[in-house]
């Protein structure tokens, strides 16, 4: 930088990370200064990134107020995938670039889901609370896995990803839908061709899938198209016993909606690693439902999720300002 010059500013908006070691040893030496703030408003990430030329939010509201306050910025970059927090529009109309970091949880979250649908097949949960409350022989109802059907909701890096794992464990059928998505698309994502005989993941309609599967996995981005995806009818079209995970966005659900088909038993159980409201109230319904496994939107977290995430975040952000330097 020639001297006397402004360093350009990244300022992390809300830091979840315990330090910024990754972020800072990307970006001083590459002429940077990282200043960290504690945001929770929009007024106050307007204070604090006024002057700022790029941005590294985690879950700090940057809607249309506070992208107005905004007088250098030219990009933003998300600690994640999705982007709910963030006024796209808002930011296209100053001339700011907007990123996520996609395909850093794919595995994790995959994972995640794996193990909350076997956790619901095989009530894993279910019996180490019975058991702590004294109870032995527990009989629950427990399907063959080789009986069941697994229908995945989104085909992006995470729902393909879940695919992979899912096909060598033994379901009787893997059914993937997500927009635009044929059987094509399927076998290249999943390394196979039709050559080598039928695929074990099969492309499906929505309502096909709703009404084939026995185990239901969400892998959907939240938009206006997609919210409350998941009601009264869809839940209705259902077979009676479907086993539901969403380790996506809790907006796509209906949770009355949910609530009622668990009461009813077209729901035998639900995993929920994200809910409507973040992070889950005390007072939740689904806090005193058996029949409930809830997790702590956690299935994009692993050591190495989190060091990637940061890594991959500092460097698009240098790579966002190269040109100012």
């Amino acid at each position: 930088m020639t001297s006397g010059k402004r360093k350009p500013l990244v300022v992390v908006t809300d830091n979840r990370f315990g330090g910024l070691e990754v972020e800072r040893g990307i970006l001083e030496p590459a002429g940077f200064e990282l200043r960290e703030a504690s945001c929770s408003t929009e007024r106050e990430v307007a204070e604090a990134c006024a002057d700022a030329d790029a941005i590294l939010v985690n879950l700090a509201p940057l809607g249309a107020t506070a992208i107005a306050g905004l007088r250098c910025c030219k990009a933003i970059v998300r600690y994640g995938v999705g982007l709910d927090n963030v006024d796209l529009e808002a930011a296209k109309a100053r001339g700011i670039a907007v990123h996520n970091i996609p395909g850093y949880c794919d595995e994790e979250v995959a994972a995640h889901a794996l193990a909350l649908a076997l956790d619901l097949v095989r009530s894993t949960t279910r019996r180490d609370r019975a058991l702590r409350g004294g109870a032995w022989n527990i009989r629950l109802p427990t399907p063959r896995l080789s009986s069941l059907t697994l229908g995945i909701l989104g085909f992006g890096g995470t729902g393909a990803a879940l695919a992979r794992m899912a096909a060598g464990i033994g379901f009787a059928r893997v059914l993937a839908w997500s927009p635009s998505l044929d059987q094509a698309r399927i076998d290249r994502a999943l390394g196979r061709s039709v050559e080598t005989g039928l695929p074990r993941v099969v492309a499906a309609g929505f309502r096909e899938l709703l009404a084939q599967c026995d185990l239901l996995s969400l892998h959907l981005a939240l938009t206006p198209e997609t919210r409350g995806l998941l009601g009264s009818e869809e839940f209705a079209a259902m077979k009676q016993g479907t086993r539901l995970v969403n380790v996506a966005r809790g907006g796509l659900i209906d949770d009355d909606a949910l609530l009622a088909a668990l009461a009813s038993g077209r729901l035998a159980g639900a995993a929920l690693d994200v809910h409507a409201v973040e992070p889950l109230p005390t007072d939740s319904p689904f806090r005193s439902r058996d029949d409930v496994i809830l997790t702590d939107h956690a299935a994009w977290y692993s050591d190495g999720s989190v060091l990637e995430l940061r890594r991959r975040a500092a460097e698009l952000v240098a790579s966002c300002l190269a040109p100012r330097l």
